[in-house]
C-alpha cells in the first residue's frame, strides 16, 4: 500500500488529481497491484527483444501481494 499513501499525500498536499506514470514494468505492476491505474494509453514501437530477462509492461514479483488478473470495468 506504499503507492496508495504516496498518491493520497500528493492529492492532499498539492491538489494533484492526475499522474502520468512513465515507469518500467515493476513500477507499473506495483501501481496496478494497488488498483491505482484507471486509464492506459499504449504506444507500440516495432522493436523485438527476445532475451529471457526482458521486463514486461506490468511486471509481477513475489513481493507483490495481489497476483490476480486485473479486469477493467
Amino acid at each position: 500500500m506504499f503507492f496508495t499513501v504516496v498518491v493520497k499525500k500528493l492529492k492532499n498536499l498539492f491538489s494533484i488529481d492526475k499522474l502520468m506514470l512513465e515507469g518500467g514494468g515493476f513500477l507499473n505492476g506495483s501501481f496496478l497491484n494497488e488498483g491505482l491505474i484507471d486509464e492506459l494509453s499504449l504506444i507500440l514501437v516495432p522493436i523485438a527483444d527476445g532475451t529471457s530477462n526482458s521486463v514486461t509492461l506490468f511486471e509481477t514479483s513475489s513481493f507483490l501481494t495481489n497476483q490476480q488478473p486485473v479486469i477493467s470495468s
